[in-house]
């Protein structure tokens, strides 16, 4: 059995701080967690909601009702209202909110609480959140010592007297709440679980795989890599910087990894935009960097708030010309950790650039971990030469498409590292060789050089598989595989069998393998794109026509029931 509890109001009400209360105090308790943190692009005013979703089984999507409603303002009683599940309970500030014109669910109980005054007679309008949480916490059957030990632990460097006020704020709302009786009791079910969001996973694995250099500008979604690096980076050993624009950022972190560094940076779409150019010299010099695009609805300034998974073209294309990169897109914040590790590490090895693709929805989604981060036993610099021992080529033709490399300050290995196309020991043939009969084959061969560089790390990775039994596929990638998993198991119970095959790695891309499971069968893409992105790259990479797809592009987050209603007409369809 799940819980799901929704916090709605405006931005500057506290609704984010009243969420990560109560989805901390059940992190404590030993749940499965996904709380998500809906919000807008003013400081102050619009509508923002926090969703905090538990269970005793690990939880992969915020769900498609809501048990408790806590309303800190009108608006989010007449959004969200209509979900509430029959026999919920609805909180709401009594000052702020009037249901009379608002239709509750059969047996839902209504909570009118005088939070603000409540807060302003123990010492502070701000406890007023602190007030809703204890009669949220009341309805969910939450004990309040679990609630005060988050509340310790958050405001307990502000001394004794602060954390008695929360307490006294705490119990108020127990009071306020008291004349309901909870809709289930929630005790300690195993020991507490670490709870953490996507952005936060993927630099947590680039810091175990030795990240020493961080820039960005701020862009949502993926501005808080930047506060939480700016935060423990320094003193895990990575420089942290603000750049004045992305094309600053890109440059800068070219330099560093050039430099010697483990380099990352991270935006949106349209901070990737003003990357481009850099990042295609990074593939020309090839210079290994990790960048996080953390997509939102497009195209400009779209809906910078909300969610999307319509950048693919947009990563695949970074650059103009041919040359190698890699992308990786993450599913959960676990696997965000272990996409920070990878993209990492193959982006130093390979000396090449490496996307991190996330969106809204997983930079701005906190789960608990299931298990423990695994550590990175070794790191491994790739073909880094420390001492000269013959010719140098720096760009020397291999096998592998990898090139020796040596880190700049290494006596006698010196080399020039330009956008232009050049020759093995790094002589530029752009300038006044371009086309002569000697160039035409350096041309060739350092174009094929880099290529084979995806055909090596593709053998490296390990190639995607199908989910379930039987029944027809159905394909995601990213943020989305998670919530199919979810719908799969409900249509599952309805008598629908499916199987699931998550595209992980976009490139290098397991084609055959790819290929050898879809033909012949009957496939749906499932993504947050309007055009189908993906399935267009599935097509062009296997030559085989999807049956049908369910997509969503109105910038909310898919849910289990979004995708098993749009996806039994397809059903129906095919049966006919």
């Amino acid at each position: 059995m799940d819980t799901i509890i929704r916090v709605g109001g405006s931005a500057g009400d506290g609704v984010a701080s009243t969420g990560q209360i109560l989805a901390r105090a059940f992190s404590r308790l030993g749940y499965h967690v996904n709380a998500y943190n809906s919000y807008q692009s003013v400081i102050r005013g619009g509508h923002v909601w926090y969703n905090i979703r538990v269970s005793e089984e690990p939880v992969e999507s915020i769900g498609d009702r809501i048990d408790v409603l806590l309303c800190i303002d009108h608006q989010t009683a007449e959004v969200h209202a209509p979900l509430v599940a029959e026999g919920g309970v609805v909180v709401h500030e009594a000052s702020k909110v009037d249901l009379s014109d608002i239709k509750l669910p059969k047996g839902a109980a209504d909570i009118g609480i005088t939070a603000l005054e409540a807060a302003k007679e123990i010492g502070s309008p701000l406890l007023a959140n602190v007030v809703a949480v204890g009669a949220v916490a009341h309805a969910v059957g939450l004990d309040p010592e679990s609630v005060r030990d988050v509340i310790q632990a958050q405001f307990g460097r502000k001394g004794e007297k602060m954390v008695e006020m929360n307490y006294q704020a705490l119990d108020k709302g127990y009071e306020f709440a008291s004349q309901v009786e909870p809709i289930r009791k929630h005790g300690r079910v195993g020991p507490q679980r670490a709870l953490i969001p996507g952005n936060e996973g993927i630099a947590l694995g680039a810091m175990a795989a030795g990240l020493t250099f961080y820039a960005a500008y701020p862009m949502t979604p993926a501005s808080t890599i930047l506060h939480y690096l700016a935060q423990v980076g320094p003193d895990n050993g990575v420089v942290v910087k603000q750049m004045e624009d992305e094309i600053g950022v890109v440059n800068a972190t070219i330099g560093a990894a050039w430099a010697g560094a483990r380099a990352m940076c991270g935006t949106s779409g349209g901070g990737l935009a003003l990357m481009t150019e850099a990042i295609g010299f990074a593939g020309m010099a090839e210079v290994g960097l990790v960048i996080v695009n953390s997509m939102r609805g497009g195209p400009s300034t779209g809906l910078p708030t909300k969610t999307e998974q319509a950048d693919l073209w947009q990563m695949l294309g970074a650059g103009q010309g041919d040359y190698p990169k890699a992308l990786v897109a993450p599913q959960d914040p676990h696997d965000a950790y272990l996409a920070g590790i990878e993209a990492t590490e193959i982006a130093d090895r390979y000396q090449m650039p490496v996307f991190v693709a996330s969106d809204f929805y997983l930079s701005e989604t906190s789960m608990t971990l299931d298990k423990e981060l695994p550590p990175v036993d070794a790191i491994d610099r790739g073909a880094v030469v420390e001492k000269k021992e013959g010719d140098f080529l720096r760009y020397k033709i291999t096998d592998t498409g990898v090139s020796p490399r040596s880190i700049p300050g290494t006596p006698e290995l010196m080399f020039i590292a330009a956008s232009d196309e050049h020759d093995e020991d790094a002589t530029l043939i752009s300038d006044v060789l371009a086309g002569l009969p000697n160039s035409l084959k350096v041309r060739i061969d350092q174009v094929d050089k880099r290529a084979r560089k995806l055909d090596t790390l593709l053998k490296e990775l390990p190639a995607p598989e199908i989910e379930g039994e039987t029944g027809p596929i159905l394909i995601s990638w990213g943020s989305t595989a998670p919530i199919l998993r979810e719908a799969r198991r409900q249509m599952a119970k309805d008598g629908v069998e499916t199987r699931q095959l998550t595209l992980r790695w976009i490139l290098p891309f397991h084609t055959d393998a790819v290929r050898e499971m879809l033909e012949g069968e009957t496939f749906y893409v499932i993504e947050a794109s309007s055009s189908g992105q993906l399935e267009d790259y599935i097509r062009m990479r296997t030559g085989l026509w999807a049956t049908g797809n369910v997509r969503r592009y109105d910038g909310e987050p898919f849910t289990p029931g979004y995708i098993t209603t749009h996806f039994a007409p397809l059903v129906q369809e095919v049966v006919a």
